[in-house]
């Protein structure tokens, strides 16, 4: 069966796969998630089952799936966790929330990381995964778009100071070759455009962490940051990508198009605006579809230090836009914006998180301790400011 036809057939499919997310057999839906999303991301290789994912699972170790579901016993969307652990004959299911109640939790803004989410989603599992164990999971529906690792107890601990925890695309990571925990050696730089002023600051202190390292590093900010230095910079297969720019996503369409999500690059807020970008070849709008194609196989780690570079289209196999792009393009690791962030606090979190991860920590444990250190300044302690970055394999 051609890509093609699968993907013509699945779209017939889908609902009645997405039923079985409200299995009564948590092992078939834990199952239809894998399968979902390994059909919708258009990956044709091996299809994963909860079996082969738990045979992976150390002692400590928890994978989890979120799923949410129309449930045709109430007439409400449902999300539940599906949890794996090495010893457990198959996964557990914990009924974590009711859609509508999430989703109006989630329009109430930032503050609900100080209290409320931590309730809906984390109080549920506590249960289920002791505390200091290694988790992994990969997010659902409005999930996808909500910072769930820094959410706070009452005692002010977040999810992530509790759990070791991880976010994935899909469970089925863990089964997958894990490249060497080697240093990284070349890296690329573009920021300082427009009116983001701190964005230059940002580009210049993290080029200054890279070269103290050894690091080979390519920085282009300004009138510098341009389309077409980013493709050079794709080319020449850094371990490291970052960019501090602007980025836009265009929710104006009930169906989602990789033409509606992107970066604007140096004038290329101007070019939105009908004004003239610099540079003789391109317009400095590089849109989702141009991020997808790139050749980013050798990329290990892909900041976004943008506002609102998470975002997009949810659906079953996460969000549309420039998340799915920069995976699409091979992207191992990703870090995106939930909401339009402060720059200059932005810069400040990006120098804390490369320093951390320079160190020796992993990407995710970077930005936990980066973002730790930013809520601790008093004045920055409110979750708009240090909570707005999540970081995905």
């Amino acid at each position: 069966l051609s890509p093609e036809r699968a993907e013509s057939q699945l779209r017939f499919l889908t609902p009645a796969i997405t039923l079985q997310y409200g299995n009564t057999d948590p092992g078939q839906a834990y199952n239809a998630a894998l399968f979902l999303k390994h059909m919708l991301s258009r990956e044709y290789g091996r299809l994963y089952q909860y079996c082969d994912i738990q045979s992976c699972l150390r002692e400590n170790e928890y994978a989890v799936e979120f799923v949410n579901y129309y449930d045709d016993r109430t007439g409400k969307e449902q999300y539940d966790a599906l949890i794996l652990s090495k010893g457990s004959p198959c996964p557990t299911r914990v009924r974590i929330c009711d859609g509508n109640d999430l989703l109006l939790l989630y329009a109430t803004g930032q503050s609900i990381y100080q209290s409320g989410l931590y309730g809906f989603i984390w109080s549920k599992l506590e249960k289920e995964i002791p505390k200091g164990a290694t988790l992994s999971f990969a997010p659902s529906g409005l999930i996808n778009i909500i910072n769930i690792e820094a959410a706070q107890n009452k005692a002010g601990r977040r999810a992530s100071d509790i759990w070791n925890i991880r976010r994935l695309t899909s469970t089925k990571q863990l089964c997958l070759p894990h490249p060497a925990n080697r240093s990284f050696s070349q890296a690329a730089i573009l920021g300082g455009t427009d009116d983001l002023a701190h964005t230059r600051y940002e580009a210049d202190e993290i080029t200054a962490l890279m070269t103290s390292e050894d690091i080979q590093t390519k920085t282009f900010v300004g009138k510098k940051c341009t389309e077409n230095n980013l493709k050079k910079c794709v080319n020449a297969s850094p371990d490291i990508l970052h960019i501090a720019a602007h980025a836009f996503f265009l929710d104006n369409d009930t169906i989602p198009s990789p033409l509606q999500s992107g970066l604007l690059l140096s004038g290329g807020k101007k070019v939105e605006l009908g004004k003239t970008a610099p540079g003789n070849y391109e317009d400095n709008i590089v849109f989702s579809k141009d991020i997808a194609e790139m050749p980013l196989d050798c990329c290990r780690l892909a900041v976004l230090s943008a506002c609102e570079t998470g975002l997009g289209y949810i659906s079953a196999d996460g969000v549309s836009g420039l998340q799915q792009a920069f995976k699409q393009a091979g992207v191992q690791t990703i870090v995106v914006s939930l909401w339009k962030v402060n720059d200059m606090i932005t810069s400040r979190l990006m120098t804390a998180f490369y320093c951390n991860l320079l160190s020796g920590m992993d990407a995710h444990s970077a930005m936990y301790a980066a973002q730790d250190h930013i809520r601790k300044i008093p004045e920055y302690s409110h979750p708009y400011y240090w909570a707005g970055f999540i970081v995905l394999d």
